[in-house]
């Protein structure tokens, strides 16, 4: 596991919820799988770190980097497998115009 998200500060009820993985590497038979979650905002590909994670991660994929990936979910977010609750939908609203 190389980061995990826990989101007590984060608004709705799909964020209530364990520390989960977000970004995590294995080796699967011969090969490697390494994923990130991180990214979806465009501010994030400018922050120098998110760029580390990213150029690590896919050395480390394509085999130029060694690093041992040990199964460490149960250490790290025992709890990452407890889904949220599902949230009722609301209905839409539709501003008024002007």
């Amino acid at each position: 596991m190389l980061s995990v998200i826990d989101a007590p500060s984060m608004k709705g009820l799909e964020y209530k919820r364990p520390p989960h993985p977000t970004t995590w590497a294995r080796k699967e038979g011969l090969g490697r799988v390494w994923y990130t979650a991180m990214g979806h905002r465009e501010d994030v590909w400018s922050n120098a770190i998110f760029q580390d994670i990213l150029v690590g991660g896919m050395r480390w994929a394509l085999g130029e980097l060694k690093a041992e990936v040990p199964p460490n979910l149960k250490e790290v977010a025992p709890e990452a497998y407890t889904n949220p609750s599902f949230p009722e939908p609301q209905p839409a609203t539709n501003p008024t115009p002007k």
